[in-house]
């Protein structure tokens, strides 16, 4: 056993890991969901690449092994991770939920490609901003968080996270021409002009905000868009290049389902665009039904055709219909196009 490699104990019962000690070959080591809380006799297994503590009953992180590239101690109550700062080769730490208020001793990880911070009381993110191979951020739910200013640093990240911070401002974003998917959900953001300038972002979950316009979203080659219960009255800017919403992914570009870009027409047989905004039903290529579950006063000529769009409904105020149509609603639940 002492040439052991490899070794997963995940989902067992174990207190005490003194017997690991012995296993100087280690290289892969898994112990997740156990009840272990001192994890010293690991300290002389320098050869570990891989080790997953996470839900077990660690406070202390002190272990200064150095060949460590993956390393996960999330779900855990930990009051000291000085030992990261030893592990100059880690490319994948995971600290979900560990109570951790400082991210000080990570400022040294210049090899972090992935970082997972979410659900920690966390207020100073600049250790971050040194952290310049990073590829992937995790701070959902970070709730002290007041500010992202470190992130602009961050010109590498491909993958942002930022749900459920206090934040209204967004202006640190500019700089990530790299990013392609951005989560920013129940937060205070209201203008989004720094999304224009990022033509890589694939996918953008903005639900619960403050937005208003989004115009800088225009340009945008976006695959997925989710702007639920916003302040978003003006809908014309949009145009999507794919379907930014199904109950199946969009595995490639000769996928059945199109974008509405006011040329093309929808085929499935239920579409939702803007994520309970705008249902739209279709038959055999025609608009069959709009629902608009939100406040949007406008819509894209082409979508209301005349003898294309059978019905639709409105909770909303007043909407100007095509003009062919020359229809004006005001304050009513459902008409019939003819």
């Amino acid at each position: 056993m002492t040439n052991l490699a490899e070794l997963n104990v995940s989902k067992n019962e174990i207190f005490d890991i003194s017997c690991i000690s012995q296993l100087k070959e280690l290289e892969n080591l898994n112990l997740d969901r156990n009840f272990v809380e001192d994890i010293s006799p690991l300290k002389n297994l320098t050869r570990l690449k891989h080790l997953n503590l996470s839900g077990n009953l660690i406070t202390t992180y002190n272990l200064a092994l150095p060949n460590l590239e993956e390393l996960d101690l999330s779900h855990n109550t930990l009051n000291d991770i000085s030992g990261l700062q030893y592990s100059h080769k880690l490319t994948n730490l995971s600290l979900i939920n560990t109570k951790i208020e400082s991210i000080n001793y990570l400022s040294k990880l210049k090899n972090l490609i992935k970082l997972q911070l979410s659900f920690n009381p966390i207020t100073d993110i600049k250790p971050v901003k040194y952290l310049i191979n990073l590829q992937y951020l995790d701070l959902a739910e970070c709730y002290k968080i007041q500010s992202i200013e470190p992130l602009k640093y961050c010109i590498q990240l491909i993958f942002l996270d930022i749900n459920q911070l206090s934040i209204s401002d967004i202006w640190p974003l500019s700089f990530m021409k790299n990013l392609e998917v951005l989560h920013a959900v129940q937060t205070n953001v209201v203008g989004i002009h720094p999304l224009q300038y990022l033509h890589n972002l694939k996918i953008i979950y903005l639900i619960e905000a403050q937005v208003i316009d989004v115009t800088p979203l225009k340009h945008l080659m976006l695959d997925e868009l989710a702007l639920c219960c916003n302040k978003i009255q003006d809908f014309l800017p949009i145009q999507l290049h794919k379907n930014f919403y199904c109950n199946e992914p969009i595995d490639n570009e000769s996928d059945p389902r199109y974008a509405l870009t006011g040329q093309e027409v929808p085929t499935d047989e239920e579409l939702k665009f803007y994520n309970k905004i705008l249902s739209v039903h279709s038959s055999q290529k025609q608009i069959r039904e709009i629902k608009n579950e939100n406040r949007i006063t406008k819509f894209r000529n082409s979508l209301t055709q005349k003898k294309k769009c059978v019905s639709v409904m409105l909770n909303n105020q007043i909407m100007m219909m095509n003009k062919e149509v020359d229809i004006l609603v005001r304050f009513i639940q459902h008409i019939q196009l003819e």
